[in-house]
């Protein structure tokens, strides 16, 4: 690539709709009410799984207040992501990105399927580079459902982060099929997209100006 020379050479390539793209992932946060952006946050890394508790702590840091509800598109749905906002007592209002913790539900502080039967910690694997644990329900075989609701495998599983309650996400997943859930997606489309656009088109700043992670 003759452009590579005039790259910066401090940010990853990484794999596009587009093909191999070098650059940086670029976070911003902003305030329903005013359109004013309260944070930002330039990382290196490949998607948005943990950038959503970094933002949430530069809001804090920035508006000396904890916000009550934070609305984020489907990138930011994650185990961690959720389970920090619960932590903090924020709700949040992040489109799924599947709806397989849809089917989930609590009972007596468990995670259980529509049967109410559990969904225990059964085995765990390395992927992408972190420890996944996979929890099943063990009362599947014998249940009436199992015909319908998972024919090919032993039993309905639940992939998790290790260490990770899947219980706040799957919290945020129903709280998100509410009305309250709809109203927040209107929100955002009317309010932080609209300044998002507004900066990338109108003011030109769909691309950094300066190389270097420091200098963004």
């Amino acid at each position: 690539d003759t452009q590579e020379p005039y790259s910066d050479p401090e940010a990853p390539v990484r794999k596009t709709s587009k093909g191999p793209l070098r650059g940086y992932t670029v976070q911003a946060a902003v305030d329903v009410d005013t359109g004013i952006v309260v944070a930002a946050d330039v990382t290196t890394e490949a998607n948005d799984r943990l950038a959503l508790g970094r933002m949430v702590e530069q809001i804090i840091e920035v508006t000396g207040a904890i916000p009550s509800e934070v609305l984020a598109d489907r990138g930011y749905d994650t185990y961690e992501g959720h389970a920090q906002l619960e932590a903090q007592g924020i709700a949040g209002f992040i489109p799924p990105q599947t709806h397989e913790a849809g089917f989930w539900q609590e009972a007596d502080g468990q995670v259980v399927c529509p049967m109410g039967h559990p969904a225990l910690p059964y085995s765990a694997r390395k992927e992408r580079g972190r420890l996944i644990e996979v929890h099943q329900v063990r009362a599947c075989p014998s249940c009436v459902l199992k015909a319908s609701c998972c024919p090919r495998s032993r039993g309905r599983t639940l992939t998790v982060p290790a260490g990770v309650s899947p219980l706040p996400r799957i919290h945020a997943i129903w709280l998100n099929s509410t009305p309250a859930g709809d109203e927040a997606r209107r929100d955002r489309l009317g309010s932080v997209e609209s300044v998002f656009g507004y900066l990338k088109w109108n003011c030109g700043s769909g691309r950094l100006t300066m190389r270097g992670k420091g200098k963004t």
